[in-house]
């Protein structure tokens, strides 16, 4: 498997009129392709900031960013927008799903900024419900969903657009044990079928799906197995 992200002295710095917040420091590592690494730490030890970094939401203030080889820190803002939207799927923790939409019209809302002619929407919705076993609950709203059956509506709008990585951010953090082994258990499906995922957790059980743990403590990285 090669290197699909490399990460060399990552810094972010926050900068106010008066003060300036450091949160990241140093993060070295890489990630290669069809593995699924946890990134643990503390709370507050720049986690999400790092995520939101690796997703192409945020920049480093220090450091080089590889995406495929790619240098993103050289990439203009409308490159930068559609590199984000062909390479990764988001999951969050509350599922950030439309309360207004269906589940399909949900999982359809990426392929607004793809390239999928809007005559395959309907289909794509359909194959990427059924890989995570809720096809029967495409019509739902959001409020008649369960907890897991939100988040697996979440990882099939992840998984729409056919992004290579996923980032999921505290994905069983608001889930009972039972479902949230449910949920890692589909994870792990979805990387058999090709795809990288980095996650964000507090939990060991989590982490030990994991092929990989990177430890962030006071905004520098440390890699270790499970």
């Amino acid at each position: 498997m090669d290197k699909i992200i490399q990460l060399e002295g990552i810094k972010k710095t926050y900068m106010g009129k008066h003060f300036s917040v450091q949160a990241l420091r140093e993060i070295n590592f890489s990630v290669k392709r069809q593995e699924m690494i946890g990134i643990m730490g503390p709370s507050g030890s720049g986690k999400t900031t790092l995520l939101n970094i690796l997703g192409l939401i945020d920049t480093p203030t220090e450091g080089t960013y590889l995406l495929e080889g790619k240098n993103v820190s050289e990439l203009k803002d409308k490159e930068r927008a559609k590199l984000r939207n062909q390479t990764f799927g988001f999951v969050l923790q509350e599922f950030a799903l439309i309360g207004q939409y269906s589940a399909e019209k949900n999982v359809m809302l990426p392929l607004q900024y793809s390239d999928f002619p809007k005559k395959e929407w309907k289909e794509r919705s359909r194959i990427v419900l059924e890989q995570v076993g809720i096809s029967d609950k495409q019509a739902r709203y959001p409020a008649e969903l369960s907890g897991g059956q939100k988040q697996r509506a979440a990882i099939a709008r992840a998984l729409v657009a056919e992004s290579k990585i996923l980032l999921a951010d505290e994905p069983t953090g608001t889930l009972d044990s039972g479902t949230g082994r449910e949920i890692m258990e589909l994870f792990s499906e979805v990387r058999s079928r090709g795809k990288t995922i980095i996650i964000v957790t507090h939990d060991d059980h989590v982490a030990a799906y994991c092929d990989r743990i990177v430890r962030i403590e006071d905004g520098c990285s440390f890699t270790a197995l499970p």
